[in-house]
């Protein structure tokens, strides 16, 4: 038994983290609004600076960080130091100067967001730990990932090594990985406190702020209705961000056949949530922050601003690109063919001021991303092609029709083709509604649109083309097609917000008021928005509650959680033994474990060092070579998966071979399962119910423990 919780522990390195990213998400922002006076910074309330800061920190941070780590270690400290100096001074001014003059009524749903959000966040995130028993929540399978990767920049800098895969060398890390360098910086600050996976949740909750904070900024100053009502249709968009589309009628129709989904965009080619997408993968939605506060602050340009007003905010717009490159390299690239689309446009328009402040950002964000791209053009990855031709997919329909009926891909590719309103109906739910009613109406207004209506219009339709006919290569999932439909996602978002008001109109009225068709209509749009809120309400809770039900034995069980329903007690005792190994280890300690898996979420959550050999993969989508891994595979996997052939494997020349200080065993391995294998002949540095290290050597003494 642990003698500490680990979900108070873990709650306590949470709230840590959040003080700490308060520093990181604030005080640059800050500094640079004042400077540059973006977004007429120095007029607005107290509020309204602490929005704005928390937009232009997480936009400007990630590549002012990444550059100042390419130099020596301490000009991080002191140029962050500098700007909470600056900060501090900036703050007590404003305070001191706008305290009475501050509306404070206007700070009570922005709370009330912040501490509904945070709860959410951690209800979603935070292990469960009851008694001898620890489940983590479903999006473990991906912070194993990226929990790893901020361990990685911790140890190593902004340019740190692929923590899954070591050949006897080190081999750079090919990833975009620039909100993790944020997330690192905390778990420096945290100390023991907070560990890299709970700075990411952290930065998640803050992420999560951001998004909100987006919404507010963008009806403030961007459409529709720029600046009107703006408390009032904030909390509206603030709460559409918890609507998802109807996903959640396919996923009642397969759990009616016990087929649970840990995700209820996981039935289709998703077009994700914005709670799955912030509590799976935040960096991508860090990047749509990053890319449209960049164009934000370009869009806010004043018209009778001089010229190097317009050079100053097309410098910061090319970093906040810069930013968003690093973060989320699918969001940017679907974002930079908007861009381009947009240019055009303003030429049309002749709107040259505009066009060349985009221009010129472009050429910034160029120059100052090249280091990274330059190092991510040098790192060898699983696949030469960053993004291909294709179809978006109906996955539901194609399954039935490849399985069942033997259809072949190219009737499927025509199959995809004619269900693509079906298609986006199902995943956008109410939006698509609403996108739909939108762009007959701008139809009908041209050629004379506004400006605003035709900017959101571009996102929307670039946006939907971009990711319906082409998807990434890289690795297995399409994060191009998923990711990159987050920007259309805000702006139909914002669409949304002036129907719901004239829908609340329209619930006041009696139905003898209202035609037949405004009936239909009225009774479908609270529908679709109930099914969304259920989608959203389901993803909380099955993120939760997934594992726990694994353990129920309700749900199939995933080969690579275990064989039976003791999931809860494996994490608690894999957890207690990488931490005893943190503790007794050096951090220079290789980890070898078992590879034959998908994804081997216990290393990648727990383990906080350096991996010979992630999955079946080796890790290479992160860099790295996959014909070394091919020819390193066959013993390793001998050792863990084979009892016949394991004692054939020469232990000492593989752990001389590739720098192996560690053997991690777990009770799921075949060999663990066989009561003549090495793993019990051999005796363990540390064991327990569910778990064994060697000490990578011939024959190493030890005690057990829990045993």
């Amino acid at each position: 038994m642990s003698l500490t919780n680990y979900t108070l522990s873990d709650l306590l390195g949470t709230m840590t983290g959040v003080a700490i990213f308060t520093s990181i998400l604030l005080a640059p922002g800050y500094v640079i609004g004042w400077a540059a006076d973006v977004f007429e910074f120095r007029r607005k309330s107290l509020l309204g600076k602490f929005l704005s800061a928390t937009l232009l920190s997480i936009s400007l941070s990630p590549i002012l960080l990444y550059l100042l780590g390419l130099g020596p270690v301490y000009s991080v400290w002191v140029v962050l130091a500098s700007i909470w100096a600056v900060c501090a001074v900036l703050l007590i001014r404003d305070l001191v100067g706008g305290i009475r003059r501050e509306q404070w009524s206007a700070w009570k749903f922005p709370v009330l967001a912040m501490v509904v959000w945070f709860c959410l966040g951690i209800f979603t995130m935070l292990d469960l730990h009851v008694g001898d028993r620890l489940y983590m929540t479903a999006p473990c399978f991906d912070l194993a990932v990226r929990t790893e990767i901020t361990h990685a920049i911790t140890q190593h800098g902004v340019r740190p090594p692929n923590p899954f895969f070591f050949p006897g060398q080190a081999v750079p890390l090919r990833y975009h990985h620039f909100w993790f360098l944020l997330c690192s910086l905390v778990e420096r600050m945290g100390g023991t406190v907070v560990g890299p996976r709970l700075a990411i949740v952290a930065g998640t909750l803050w992420c999560g702020l951001g998004l909100m904070a987006l919404v507010a900024m963008y009806l403030q100053h961007f459409g529709p209705r720029p600046g009107r009502d703006v408390r009032k249709r904030a909390w509206i968009g603030v709460l559409l961000l918890g609507v998802l589309g109807l996903d959640l009628i396919p996923v009642a129709i397969m759990a009616a056949f016990r087929l649970i989904l840990f995700s209820p965009d996981l039935w289709n080619n998703e077009i994700a949530g914005w709670l799955h997408s912030l509590i799976w993968v935040p960096h991508h939605v860090a990047g749509v922050i990053c890319c449209l506060t960049g164009f934000l602050m370009i869009w806010t340009l004043p018209r009778d601003g001089g010229v190097a007003r317009t050079v100053v905010a097309a410098i910061l717009t090319g970093a906040a690109f810069a930013s968003a490159t690093g973060t989320s390299v699918y969001v940017t690239f679907v974002f930079a063919v908007f861009v381009v689309v947009w240019i055009v446009i303003c030429l049309w328009k002749r709107w040259y001021r505009e066009a060349f402040a985009l221009l010129l950002s472009g050429l910034a964000a160029a120059i100052l991303a090249s280091p990274y791209l330059l190092d991510l053009k040098g790192t060898p990855a699983a696949s030469s092609a960053f993004i291909v031709p294709t179809i978006r997919s109906f996955s539901f329909a194609e399954f039935i029709l490849h399985s069942a009926f033997g259809v072949g891909y190219g009737w499927l590719a025509v199959v995809n083709i004619a269900l693509l309103p079906l298609n986006y109906f199902m995943e956008m739910g109410v939006f698509f509604l609403v996108a739909s009613i939108q762009f007959r109406r701008l139809g009908r207004q041209c050629p004379n649109i506004r400006r605003e209506d035709l900017a959101a219009a571009a996102i929307v339709a670039t946006t939907a083309f971009m990711c319906t006919f082409f998807r990434s290569s890289v690795i297995t999932n399409n994060d191009l097609g998923w990711r990159g439909f987050l920007i259309a996602q805000f702006i139909w978002g914002l669409w949304a917000i002036d129907y719901v008001i004239a829908w609340r109109r329209l619930r006041r009225m009696r139905p003898r008021q209202l035609t037949p068709r405004l009936i239909r209509l009225r009774r479908g749009f609270a529908f679709m928005l109930a099914v969304g809120f259920a989608g959203t309400a389901y993803e909380a809770v099955i993120a939760r509650g997934y594992l726990p039900l694994l353990d129920s034995g309700q749900i199939a069980i995933p080969i690579w959680l275990g064989p039976d329903t003791q999931i809860g007690k494996r994490t608690f005792a894999i957890r207690q033994a990488y931490e005893w190994a943190e503790r007794e280890e050096p951090v220079s300690a290789r980890v070898l474990q078992n590879p034959n898996n998908f994804l081997d979420i216990y290393y990648g959550n727990f383990a906080r060092r350096q991996a010979i050999a992630m999955d079946f993969t080796c890790g290479t989508s992160f860099g790295g070579s996959p014909e070394v891994c091919r020819t390193m595979f066959p013993p390793i996997k001998a050792l863990f998966n084979d009892p016949g052939k394991a004692d054939q494997v020469d232990v000492d020349a593989l752990c001389q071979k590739y720098g192996i200080s560690l053997i991690f065993v777990k009770d799921n391995d075949p060999s663990w399962r066989s009561p003549s294998s090495w793993v019990w002949r051999k005796t363990p540095i540390y064991a327990n119910q569910f778990s064994r290290i060697f000490a990578c050597s011939a024959s190493v003494g030890g005690t057990a423990a829990g045993e």
